[in-house]
């Protein structure tokens, strides 16, 4: 039966993995923004952080008149509300009481539930509920929204006893329902079905959304906000991640990576630990890997703060600023969701220091001036000028949607997923921009056409395809230097997946058959074509686990660089410039623990007050977003806004007069810097606000400092 599963399977990837012809998609109305939230909420003025689009999130009965409250207030609105789960009593409870037998359910007969709630559950995608999903869309679709964003389609990895579940597999596979933990077989076959049914739900509602705005002559996206593979596999989620970019329908991707994901605890040289900058790097790497060579809209997330409220607000300082600096080493992304629920932000109160944690208070108004000064800043990160100051590497490790699939019993992978960050930490560690490769985009994208160096480990994850090994044939032959670690001892291999079919115990085995020929693999590097292998038989588990893990292997790929004409340069930080700003993170646990020292005049945007800093010293551990005043782009004979705690709009100059407006939340302070070579004439506000101001002469800035007011706020410079 396990055959003719594997048969069916490759009847449905095959479905997904046809070429795609004229991927260069035009960018469309909907994706011509910069910045974006979701709110359950309607307009506030403690909410009002300026954004481009308010995306109305949830099902209730006054979602027009919160819609309409944001676009009063001249915001973009688009609409967002669960996939998997929501507030939707209304197909849940029925007069039998809840609809038990549709909700995620694992083998003690728990009902997997969102949160804390008792009546929204983790649902089976039944026929049925598809249809409900269908039909709550259309009160927003009649509203015109510019896109519909279906959130987090997500099976836990520890249910599959659910009575829908139970008929879904039957229906699916053709044989009775058996317990997913019965066997590795069972467990696999599970994870596929769930990797499956979300690919069909969404497939199936977005061709409804877009036939229905078609027919009524206007455009809408499509948007899947989703945690990363890298993440959903650490969590024991099975979602479909890959197949998103392959649906025709599917515009975009919100990329959910924040300090609540990448706090996530994983070993490097044998400790387990948060390393926060490190994971968020990864996933956000692994959401680039995914979606860029896929040419759809993506779109990153950076949060604040958190779900766990037990937190203090210096807390989440550090760790917001380890999220939003990751995100910005990554040049191919531009558009930004730079908080879900403000009012959990601007109007929650949590604890005010580790020491004072009984003590709960509204944000601190630094952070609060910190987040609208980055908020702004990602308006601008749409720059021509990219330099990778540390240095940037063709050098990426491989991995599969099927990280997910080896997640629950009877033989899951380790509980941290170190059979990944074995071999991807001690790179973000030692200075190296690591790049993360789909390995199910071989087949339609070339991913790999601009790596030199490839990692590669088959330990928590398989191949769905071994057309895949072909094409890693291909490019060693042209010249890829292929390094696999592995151990090949997985219990996994044990699958009668195709590998076995081919007459194989594993699928490396076969790799190894696809790149050698008859030659015996050994554990010597070898030159093939162009190209290279070497097999290390280690544990990529192993090689977290062991303190000096790490150094062996950037020891091998430094060897194997070599070989290729690669100069590695290892280091303590990554450093980025993105036109005016500089991105920089110094890393602990390095090879060294140096300072790093970035020499020029410079505004530090994690600083609320905007100053002018010189030669600026990094630590282990500290992250830095800097704008160059020597950039070029500010010339001393011009007037501009170069820095501003709240959203800059309708600049212009007139004469000697300049004006602009600016925005934010109510009560939060702001503050304008605007480079002009002399001091002004005269500074008004034409809303009666008060405000200080102060010009620094020595480096030919204005500092406008007043209170926002949840409003337009504008003002006039005679110069």
């Amino acid at each position: 039966m396990f055959t003719l599963l594997f048969f069916s399977l490759c009847l449905f990837h095959q479905t997904l993995e046809k070429p795609i012809e004229n991927t260069i998609i035009a960018k469309k109305p909907f994706m011509n923004f910069n910045t974006c939230f979701q709110t359950s909420q309607g307009f506030d003025p403690l909410m009002d952080i300026a954004s481009d689009v308010a995306i109305v999130y949830g099902t209730s009965h006054n979602f027009q008149e919160r819609l309409l409250s944001w676009r009063e207030q001249g915001y973009r609105t688009a609409y967002m509300t669960g996939i998997s789960w929501g507030n939707y009593d209304s197909y849940y409870q029925t007069e039998n009481g809840l609809k038990k037998e549709e909700i995620q359910t694992d083998k003690t007969g728990k009902l997997w539930m969102h949160g804390h709630s008792d009546t929204v559950g983790y649902n089976v995608p039944t026929p049925s509920y598809v249809e409900y999903i269908k039909s709550i869309l259309i009160p927003p679709l009649e509203n015109r929204v510019e896109s519909i964003y279906l959130e987090e389609p997500e099976f836990w990895a520890v249910t599959g006893w659910s009575e829908a579940f139970k008929q879904l597999w039957e229906k699916y596979y053709g044989e009775p329902w058996s317990p997913p933990d019965q066997s590795i077989e069972t467990q696999y076959k599970a994870s596929l079905l769930k990797y499956r049914l979300y690919t069909d739900a969404l497939t199936e509602v977005f061709k409804f959304i877009k036939e229905y705005s078609q027919k009524n002559n206007f455009q809408i996206g499509c948007y899947v906000p989703t945690h990363s593979l890298i993440n959903y596999a650490q969590w024991r989620i099975v979602s479909p991640e890959s197949q998103l970019t392959k649906m025709e329908h599917c515009d975009g991707i919100i990329a959910q990576v924040w300090t609540g994901t990448a706090r996530s605890k994983h070993h490097y040289q044998g400790v387990s630990r948060e390393r926060t900058f490190e994971t968020a790097y990864l996933e956000y790497a692994q959401m680039v890997g995914m979606v860029i060579p896929a040419q759809k809209h993506l779109i990153f997330l950076a949060d604040p703060i958190e779900d766990n409220p037990n937190y203090d607000w210096h807390d989440y300082k550090y760790n917001y600023e380890c999220t939003v600096s990751a995100s910005l080493f990554f040049p191919e992304v531009s558009t930004f969701e730079v908080m879900p629920w403000p009012e959990r932000i601007f109007k929650g109160k949590y604890s005010k220091s580790k020491e004072e944690r009984d003590i709960k208070i509204n944000i601190i108004p630094e952070f609060a001036t910190e987040l609208l000064t980055v908020i702004n800043t990602l308006n601008d990160m749409k720059q021509e000028e990219v330099e990778w100051i540390s240095g940037i590497y063709p050098i990426g490790v491989m991995v599969s949607d099927t990280l997910m699939f080896q997640r629950a019993e009877p033989y899951p992978s380790h509980p941290n997923l170190n059979c990944f960050y074995g071999i991807a930490t001690p790179f973000i560690k030692n200075g190296i921009p690591l790049k993360i490769i789909q390995m199910e985009h071989l087949i339609n994208y070339r991913p790999l056409k601009d790596i030199k160096i490839l990692l590669l480990s088959y330990e928590g994850q398989k191949p769905l395809n071994k057309e895949y090994h072909n094409i890693i044939k291909d490019w060693v032959n042209e010249g890829g230097s292929l390094l696999i670690i592995d151990d090949n001892l997985d219990r996994y291999n044990e699958l009668n997946n195709w590998w076995k079919i081919e007459g194989f115990n594993s699928p490396l085995e076969h790799l190894m058959k696809t790149l050698l020929g008859n030659k015996e693999p050994d554990e010597n590097l070898t030159q093939i074509g162009k190209g290279y292998i070497w097999w290390i038989k280690r544990s990529p588990s192993a090689l977290s686990l062991d303190k000096e893990g790490a150094s062996q292997l950037l020891n091998w790929v430094k060897e194997l660089s070599n070989k290729s004409g690669i100069n590695i340069d290892y280091k303590n930080y990554i450093h980025l410039k993105r036109g005016p700003y500089h991105i920089c993170s110094v890393q602990d646990e390095s090879l060294n623990d140096s300072p790093y020292k970035i020499q020029g005049r410079f505004i530090n945007l994690f600083n609320p007050e905007l100053k002018v800093e010189e030669d600026v010293l990094l630590n282990p551990s500290n992250r830095a977003l800097l704008l160059d005043l020597n950039s070029p782009q500010f010339k001393k004979d011009t007037v501009s806004i170069i820095a501003s705690a709240g959203r800059i709009r309708d600049k212009k100059i007139e004469g000697n007069r300049f004006h602009f407006t600016t925005r934010g939340p109510l009560g939060i302070p702001g503050k304008v810097v605007i480079l002009c070579n002399k001091q002004p004439a005269k500074i008004a506000n034409l809303d009666t606000i008060e405000f200080q101001q102060y010009y620094d002469s020595k480096n030919h800035l204005l500092y406008i400092d007043f209170t926002h007011q949840g409003k337009d706020i504008h003002f006039e410079i005679d110069l």
